[in-house]
């Protein structure tokens, strides 16, 4: 019996002020019509008032210094969370000015390096896992990343005239010849021909989907993502057999 009355006094204690007048509630009606207590007896009541009271603040304070504590590691997650936030957009606006030196460039093969290198930050600066510009044999990659648990082979150009039909047979027979699980991604800063496109469509099963320059802008905008583009892009290629989908036409 001793310990159902612990017990009880225990649920009612840790269930705050509503608890604590319950507790002298019982105290005060098992001492009504009691014959007049001896001193001891008065004092070991009052001792179990004042250890009721000292139980009650300490777990007030335990409580409060726990409610600390929380609040003071959500407010350091956030702060964390603030600086990386503050530290990615920096890291893009770094992009972009990259990519607007670029535009400047007019020697063809060193904008082709530079544009490899911006798309590999890129990649980086999205978690992407990227590996830059690699041989294997017979084989000149570009580049490639990891998204969607695959890997994505890079292929990227930037000429003065639309990417035409033979374009896209390197990247093609570089996909077709790895594992099922591999995909690619064809940037074209001037874009493609419309003539390009039609044809790659009625190839069949895509392996690779295209981008072109306004793509990339829309990426290294404030908010932009390349992880967003390439899911919608995908989509509609899944949807339609288009590799293509203009950045004018996107939803996000």
């Amino acid at each position: 019996m001793r310990y159902v009355a612990q017990e009880v006094l225990n649920r009612l204690q840790q269930s705050g002020p509503n608890g604590d007048r319950i507790v002298a509630a019982i105290i005060t009606a098992l001492c009504k019509g009691a014959p007049p207590a001896h001193q001891e007896a008065r004092e070991a009541i009052e001792r179990l008032k004042r250890q009721h009271v000292e139980d009650r603040q300490e777990r007030d304070a335990q409580a409060a210094r726990e409610r600390e504590e929380r609040e003071q590691k959500e407010r350091e997650r956030d702060a964390i969370a603030q600086r990386r936030a503050e530290q990615k957009a920096g890291q893009r606006d770094g992009l972009m000015r990259q990519f607007e030196q670029m535009v400047g460039q007019t020697d063809r093969q060193a904008r082709g390096f530079a544009l490899e290198r911006l798309l590999n930050d890129l990649f980086d600066h999205e978690d992407l896992a990227p590996r830059g510009s690699f041989r294997i044999t017979g084989e000149q990659i570009d580049g490639s990343f990891a998204w969607g648990n695959q890997t994505h082979l890079l292929e990227a150009r930037w000429r003065d005239a639309p990417v035409a039909g033979d374009g896209f047979a390197t990247l093609d027979y570089k996909t077709s010849g790895k594992t099922v699980d591999t995909r690619g991604l064809f940037i074209s800063i001037n874009g493609y021909s419309k003539e390009a496109l039609q044809g790659l469509a009625k190839k069949g099963e895509l392996r690779f989907v295209c981008l072109d320059g306004a793509h990339l802008m829309r990426c290294l905008q404030p908010g932009g993502s390349l992880r967003k583009t390439l899911e919608e892009v995908w989509r509609h290629a899944g949807e339609t057999g288009e590799a293509f989908l203009p950045a004018s036409s996107m939803r996000r």
